[in-house]
């Protein structure tokens, strides 16, 4: 039994050593860590051994300490106070009854990290937009940014602002964490003052469901604000503008205003030829118009199966009739065959074909001793023949 002990004993160590096992317990430098025993039954004879690779840190035998690096709890718990980064490691518990007998093994790893500083938000103006950077609090650590305290999604170090992402006045700050810590930057305000070429933007509109939808279109700047009638609207400052049935007008007229560092370009005015409200009286349009394609394809389905099940039915008939005819031929004897139809003979047997007749002799021509020439005697002989 003890030797299958130290043969598992072993084992497991070469397999927790062969591979870096995932952090088990993780702690920041200085603080307090208790390396829990998994062994619920340990007595005050047993032998015990915590193991830090391969230095042995306790060792206990039958109740008398034999080596004490580090404490333990009354549970076999191993206690480690103010840790350092060299207390990082796998730790190793190995447990013996008091006849010596193998009981319980147990391996961990510690994870201590160093935990992150608070970082800083830079930023500066090379190119169209501003670009923020995020000084790292450490090593292996994290990065949120966010937009006026709204995580925005972003995980990268340097986070180069769009239209999508700016906004004059927009504040900015970002976070650092790791495993132990976690701190926040500042916040700042990007300002670029340089003057940036901005292409005039354009709208357009279409209608949807009830609701008016305009969209401000420009691959450069920011949608500063929308127009009506040449007065801003309070509140719309996306790309996109939707205006419900209540709030739009057909004869009102439209602008977006785009804004990009101290550049303000306004688009031309646009007035909205769809009218939502004319819309509005007939609601369930589209529900009719698909009710209608649906019967008409039920429809012309319907009759291509009834043209099908015609055509099988004549098949069906065609195919009775002449098995009918089969059967009705298959039914009569030779014998009566042979008599309704008499067997032709061959032409050999028949014989050779008889002369051509030639034409009558007239009275005229007859002999004047009255009797019949040649030409009558052959005729006579012919129709005797025949």
């Amino acid at each position: 039994m003890l030797f299958l002990g130290i043969l598992l004993h072993i084992s497991l160590f070469h397999v927790s050593m062969s591979e870096v096992a995932p952090c088990n317990i993780s702690k920041p430098i200085g603080a307090n860590v208790l390396i829990p025993l998994p062994y619920k039954g340990l007595t005050a004879d047993a032998h015990l051994k915590w193991m830090h690779g391969k230095e042995r840190v306790f060792y206990s035998k039958g109740g008398e300490i034999k080596d004490e690096k580090r404490k333990i709890k009354f549970d076999g718990s191993l206690k480690l106070d103010n840790i350092k980064s060299s207390d990082s490691g796998t730790y190793e518990a190995t447990v013996h009854d008091s006849k010596g007998a193998h009981v319980h093994f147990s391996s961990q790893r510690l994870c201590v990290l160093e935990s992150v500083k608070t970082p800083e938000v830079k930023y500066s103006c090379a190119g169209q937009w501003p670009v923020l950077t995020c000084t790292r609090g450490g090593p292996e650590v994290n990065v949120i940014w966010y937009r006026n305290n709204q995580e925005i999604g972003q995980r990268q170090q340097t986070l180069t602002l769009t239209a999508d992402l700016f906004k004059a006045g927009d504040r900015y700050s970002c976070t650092v964490k790791n495993q132990v810590s976690e701190k926040k930057s500042s916040e700042v305000k990007p300002v670029c003052s340089g003057k940036i070429q901005v292409n005039t933007p354009t709208v357009t509109f279409r209608c949807d469901k009830g609701t008016m939808q305009m969209t401000c279109v420009n691959s450069t700047g920011m949608v500063f604000s929308w127009n009506r009638n040449g007065q801003k609207l309070v509140g719309k400052d996306n790309t996109i503008l939707n205006l419900p049935e209540a709030e739009f007008k057909s004869n009102h007229t439209y602008s977006c205003v785009i804004k990009n560092g101290t550049t303000v370009i306004q688009s031309k005015n646009v007035q909205p030829s769809c009218k939502v409200a004319e819309q509005s009286k007939w609601p369930n349009m589209d529900l009719w118009l698909m009710v209608t394609i649906l019967a008409g394809g039920g429809l012309v389905v319907v009759l291509i199966i009834l043209s099908i099940v015609c055509c099988l039915c004549k098949c069906k008939k065609s195919q009775e009739k002449e098995k009918e005819l089969r059967l009705a031929n298959l039914t009569h004897s030779p014998d009566n065959q042979s008599e309704e139809t008499p067997l032709k003979r061959p032409r050999r047997e028949r014989g050779p074909l008889p002369e051509v007749p030639k034409p009558r002799v007239r009275p005229a021509q007859l002999h004047n001793s009255g009797q019949p020439g040649p030409d009558m005697v052959k005729n006579s002989q012919y129709m005797h023949m025949v």
